[in-house]
């Protein structure tokens, strides 16, 4: 499957255009492939059940962030498993991996884009990143921080 395929758009909405929308933080301008806000949903046609996800956050992030059920629901997935997570980034992207494959999701769904930055490149590699403001589609290749510069 290419990482282009895992959603298709539902009849009356549009195809994303990926350079459209601006993303939701400065220091990570153009992102190809990604779908922000305001740039049209797209949902994956299927018949029947809507596609799995889970949502994940994180005990440590301060904020109140968006509701997971209803921004699974928006982006056309169902929300199969919740994970609430308090540890580091390797047994995170773990806990992660695992419950991804467990539940068969296509999507990790999250309150805020600060709950998993330190693991996205392993749930891009797994399955789409459903943010309140973008969603990164399965194998996304994140831009790699220039040589001695710090985030």
């Amino acid at each position: 499957m290419k990482p282009t395929d895992y959603a298709r758009p539902v009849s009356g909405t549009s195809e994303a255009d990926p350079g459209a929308s601006p993303p939701h933080r400065a220091d990570r301008a153009t992102l190809p492939g990604a779908r922000c806000r305001g740039s049209g949903a797209e949902r994956r046609g299927t018949i029947g059940e809507l596609p799995r996800a889970i949502g994940v956050t994180r005990r440590d992030v301060i904020g109140r962030g968006a509701d997971i059920h209803a921004l699974a629901e928006r982006h056309g997935y169902r929300l199969v498993h919740s994970v609430v997570l308090d540890t580091g980034p390797l047994v995170s992207a773990l806990v992660i991996a695992q419950h991804v494959y467990e539940h068969n999701a296509l999507a990790v769904v999250v309150p805020g884009f600060e709950h998993v930055d330190p693991v996205r490149h392993v749930i891009t590699d797994l399955a789409a990143l459903i943010t309140p403001v973008c969603v990164y589609p399965r194998g996304y290749r994140w831009e790699l921080p220039e040589r001695g510069k710090q985030r």
